[in-house]
């Protein structure tokens, strides 16, 4: 009998699920964050490398960074977001980038994996310029990538 593998729809739609409830988490903590300090929070990526799925196994595991802060700010992702995060194996990495526009202020969640070895993102955008900071799936081509570790 043959087992049924996820397709890497499957694995991306998996990994959708696990991101709604981190932005679950994430938007209050945001909302508090800028209230306070005028700004958003920004975090640097959850796992010091990409997360690798195959459909016939999954990378999922913890995130390794959350003790890291960006230079210009004193809060760490655990500061941020608490130890809620501690112990979730992540089947992605998870980066919340902060602009500054004419328009306001505002966040994007950028999710990053890699499934059967291509590298695949995704970002959802907060605030005023939600709709430019928002993307769907897209594979990232190999020869753009800058800066991470594959």
């Amino acid at each position: 009998m043959a087992l049924d593998m996820p397709t890497p729809r499957q694995i991306r739609d998996r990994i959708d699920a696990f991101v709604a409830a981190r932005l679950a988490e994430i938007e209050p903590r945001q909302v508090t964050y800028f209230a306070t300090h005028g700004r958003y929070c920004q975090t640097l990526p959850t796992h010091s490398e990409t997360i690798q799925q195959r459909e016939t196994t999954t990378g999922d595991r913890t995130a390794d960074r959350l003790t890291t802060r960006p230079t210009d700010q004193v809060e760490t992702t655990r500061d941020f977001i608490g130890t809620t995060w501690d112990s979730l194996d992540f089947p992605a990495r998870v980066t919340i980038n902060v602009y500054e526009s004419r328009r306001g202020h505002g966040y994007f969640v950028v999710v990053e994996c890699r499934i059967e070895d291509e590298d695949w993102t995704r970002s959802v955008g907060y605030g005023p310029e939600a709709a430019t900071f928002t993307r769907a799936w897209e594979r990232v081509d190999p020869e753009e990538v800058s800066g991470g570790t594959r």
